[in-house]
């Protein structure tokens, strides 16, 4: 190679290092000129950051270029603008030049035409300057000049919060999600007619579950919560008023909106914890409590009250209890509250559609299968159902007849197959209260204190085989202390109160001498193969 090839090719790489070495460092700096190979140029001093500096190959400086980001006062002449054109649009309105209806959809237009563009730039500046001219804007057309109703009033308030959310979350913008809100919010209740509450909270609802959905996928937290107040407030309405006026004028109407208030909120819920198969949060487990007791129980409440639509009420409950235990048995995570939600919805249906010993009858029996289901797929929340359930069965049953002993007789079978030990305890404690009801009716006070010390005395010989027969018998030698307290000794002679006594006494040293026989022999048991193990180690 000849020397000038080589003076060649070493020109050209210096040509190509300047002109990297100009785009690395080329914000706001002007390297020196280059004039051989340098690895790398000290950065330049700190530049202002709406200002860049762009330089040529030889270094130097050209004009400074104006970045896009504006500041404050630049923001808010184009907000003074925006309103500008606003009050314009009802100049023309007023003037007669638009129409009423006509200007109400120009200002409407006008609004959602800025927030498009707050979704491209200046995002919060624009979505709130938009968002104080369309919400006022739904707000006098349906309070002030009453062009639409205050149904078509929330459902337009709640589109323009919709749109705000979806500019929100594109952006991911958490203020605008607060200004959709609280804005639509605003509108709602300032809207609000004891006769448009239904639309009115469908609208509200519909906001708050799509304010929730962004909530859960950019973990905002607390956003949702003004939509879930709002909208739990005016379900709460929609029950009460009714009430204190005398009687629903519309039940099918108030049955749907109470569905449907619930529905949008727990499917936004269960959508994201469900299909991720995510726990659930604080939030989520409030407002679904809220949801279930409110708008699934109101309904109910409702149907039974006006005897009206219940079977149809039942018929939903049912379907979405059955798809929650089909969801229950795949997700770990939402396993307890899936069952939770079931059940109640299985209860509900059955006070709505059936007679009450006709329900207790068959909450007994899905106790008995829940007992029986958590012992084969060593499920916890099945075995806390069954408890439920029996109890649920006891309290509506009744304490005598035919129907109180098949649920005693459901209640033991449950007793025996349930695996957690302290449903197990629930339960026998349960049977023993329902043999006593049973046997006791119409019967004396010493009777029914004979039952007691009898109850008690047989759970402390029992407690060999189940270790739940003592805390049992202990409450039932409580029940019967008090009740020789309260009645006993106020109302029988002294004859009677010797036998009495006598019983009671008697039942207690044999609980007493049960319980030192049976909880102290297995820790015993287990102390000497202990000492053994260690000795024989020795």
């Amino acid at each position: 190679m000849s020397e000038a090839e080589l003076e060649l090719r070493v020109q050209r790489l210096e040509t190509a290092l300047a002109e990297l070495t100009r785009r690395v460092d080329g914000v706001g700096q002007a390297p020196s000129p280059v004039h051989a190979p340098s690895p790398v140029h000290a950065p330049s001093p700190v530049q202002a950051p709406s200002l860049h500096f762009d330089t040529d190959a030889a270094g130097q400086a050209e004009a400074p270029v104006l970045q896009d980001s504006p500041d404050w006062l630049t923001l808010a002449g184009f907000s003074v603008l925006i309103f500008g054109g606003a009050y314009l649009l009802r100049a023309f309105t007023e003037s007669g030049v638009l129409p009423p209806v006509g200007g109400v959809i120009a200002g409407a237009v006008y609004a959602l035409i800025w927030i498009w563009i707050a979704d491209r730039k200046h995002a919060v500046y624009l979505a709130a300057t938009a968002a104080a001219i369309a919400f006022p804007l739904v707000w006098e057309t349906t309070a002030r000049f009453h062009y639409v109703t205050p149904a078509a009033g929330g459902f337009l308030a709640a589109i323009i919060g919709v749109i705000l959310i979806f500019v929100a979350w594109h952006n991911s913008k958490e203020a605008i999600a607060w200004i959709a809100s609280i804005g639509s919010i605003a509108v709602t209740i300032a809207i609000v007619k004891p006769d448009a509450m239904l639309p009115l909270m469908i609208a509200g609802s519909v906001v708050g579950a799509a304010t929730l959905h962004v909530a859960i996928l950019m973990r905002w937290k607390f956003v949702a919560l003004p939509a879930a107040v709002m909208t739990n407030a005016l379900a709460s309405m929609t029950i009460g008023i009714p009430i204190l006026r005398g009687g629903f004028e519309r039940p099918g109407e108030t049955i749907a909106a109470l569905i449907g208030f619930a529905a949008v909120w727990l499917a936004t819920i269960c959508y994201r914890r469900i299909h991720y198969n995510e726990h659930l949060s604080f939030f989520d487990i409030i407002e679904s409590a809220l949801l279930l007791f409110i708008g699934v129980g109101g309904a109910a409440f409702v149907a039974g009250l006006t005897h009206r639509y219940g079977v149809i009420v039942a018929t939903i409950y049912v379907i979405a209890a059955v798809a929650a235990y089909l969801e229950a048995s795949r997700k770990d995570g939402m396993r307890t509250w899936l069952t939770s939600v079931a059940l109640y919805l299985i209860w509900l249906a059955m006070l709505i559609a059936l007679e009450l010993r006709a329900a207790a009858v068959i909450a007994a029996i899905l106790g008995v299968a829940s007992a029986e289901f958590g012992r084969r797929l060593q499920w916890p929340a099945l075995a806390a159902q069954s408890v439920l359930w029996i109890a649920g069965a006891f309290l509506i049953g009744g304490f005598s007849g035919p129907v109180a002993i098949l649920i005693s007789a459901c209640i033991l079978i449950a007793c025996l197959r349930v695996h957690l030990p302290l449903a197990h305890t629930l339960l026998l404690a349960l049977f023993a209260v329902s043999l006593f009801l049973l046997a006791g009716h119409d019967r004396g006070a010493l009777v029914r204190t004979l039952l007691l010390a009898a109850f008690a005395a047989i759970l402390g010989f029992g407690s060999k085989y189940t270790h739940a027969a003592i805390p049992v018998a202990r409450l039932l030698l409580v029940a019967g202390g008090l009740k020789l307290l309260a009645e006993d000794v106020r109302t029988e002679r002294a004859a009677i109160l010797v036998i009495s006594f006598a019983a009671y006494g008697f039942a207690m040293l044999a609980v007493a001498r049960c319980a030192r026989r049976h909880t102290t022999s297995p820790l015993e048991s287990q102390r000497t193969p202990l000492t053994d193990t260690l000795s024989s180690n020795r």
